[in-house]
């Protein structure tokens, strides 16, 4: 008896190979998988699977076989073809480019939570309905300064006070004109051209007018040369206009002069036209009050709600700091040394908070947000 039985399975496997025989000893037939369904009613003979499903797997339970599950480790519904959606959103979490937070679908699976039409990765200010063109911040005084970067964001002011406005009569601004109203030297040189002793003289006028007025001077190069050569050429071209004012009569300590070598090019280097705008000394003329404080500041808050604030300071003079909150209690006091760095830590609950700055006669005030 035994040995036709492995007569018969012998020419089985000659017929059919050892993987397509469902005979066994005595009749019986084949399992591959041993997972209870035999080869020939199993739709996955040689991965262990459910009855149910007749023979083949579902990895994840989500009772959607893993041949029919478009994410087959991952439990998820039938009409996602077994993918999940973590958030709930109706968008699968293998389409969505937020998975983990409810979106919309215009944003790929993305929230916009300020409603401003720009979804939260892409809005530097996801809680604040604002602009495309300011990255989803608001504007909210509207002088094309974005809030994010507006020191004084509900008071309307220039870019060059960080978005402030001066006080009256703070500043006199006489640069108007950028071939104008600036110096110009020759290449390799710090002789003053002619064509800019008008200028020069404009401003002797104008310091003469207001005596209470200071100076400062940028001196500048171009791109040409080991940069240690720019910047003592930009020195040599920013004293030689501070010679220039002072043989005209203006006090020696009314004179800021600043060497600078060949950063912040106003024209392209590459040409000859424009290294000959580069070689420059620019002027600003301010009143003495106003000098005396300008102060920039970043921020940014940790994960304990802390805020490290980071104060840029390019005042002549010392400024005395006070930090309140909404209700007008003063929660921090320093001194601001002059033409320095500070940094100082803001350990105050989630909220609104003003800082504010006093030097002389001048009054600088910023706003501070601690969020959730």
């Amino acid at each position: 008896m035994q040995a036709a039985a492995k007569t018969v399975i012998k020419a089985h496997k000659k017929h059919h190979g050892n993987r397509v025989g469902f005979l066994g000893i005595f009749g019986k037939l084949r399992d591959s998988d041993h997972d209870g369904v035999p080869d020939k009613r199993d739709k996955c003979p040689f991965d262990s699977g459910m009855v149910v499903f007749n023979g083949c797997p579902d990895q994840d339970l989500d009772s959607i076989p893993d041949y029919a599950d478009s994410c087959p480790t991952q439990a998820g519904p039938i009409k996602f073809n077994g993918c999940p959606d973590s958030d709930g959103d109706g968008i699968p979490d293998r389409f969505d480019a937020c998975p983990d937070v409810f979106g919309l679908a215009q944003f790929n699976g993305c929230p916009d939570s300020d409603g401003d039409g720009i979804p939260d990765p892409a809005d530097s200010c996801p809680h604040q309905a604002g602009l495309a063109a300011y990255n989803g911040c608001p504007d909210s005084d509207g002088d094309g300064i974005p809030d994010d970067k507006d020191i004084c964001p509900f008071v309307a002011g220039p870019a060059d006070n960080h978005g402030c406005p001066y006080r009256k009569g703070s500043r006199i601004d006489v640069t108007e004109d950028l071939d104008r109203n600036q110096v110009h030297f020759a290449f390799n040189k710090f002789t003053i051209t002619q064509d800019s002793y008008p200028y020069l003289d404009s401003i002797v006028a104008t310091m003469k007018k207001f005596p209470q007025t200071k100076v400062r001077v940028d001196g500048y190069s171009d791109i040409i040369g080991p940069e240690m050569a720019n910047v003592i050429i930009s020195k040599q071209r920013a004293l030689e206009v501070r010679r220039y004012l002072m043989h005209k009569g203006i006090d020696t300590k009314r004179i800021i002069v600043k060497a600078n070598g060949y950063s912040d090019p106003v024209a392209d280097n590459k040409t000859r036209s424009g290294r000959a705008l580069n070689r420059r000394a620019t002027m600003v003329v301010r009143n003495d009050s106003a000098a005396h404080f300008e102060s920039v500041f970043t921020s940014y808050t940790d994960e304990f709600g802390r805020m490290f604030i980071k104060l840029t300071s390019t005042t002549e003079d010392h400024a005395d700091v006070a930090i309140t909150n909404t209700a007008g209690a003063v929660v921090k006091t320093f001194v601001l040394p002059a033409n320095k760095n500070y940094e100082f830590t803001l350990d105050q609950p989630a909220g609104v908070y003003t800082l504010s700055a006093k030097t002389g006669t001048v009054s600088y005030n910023a706003r501070l947000v601690i969020a959730q």
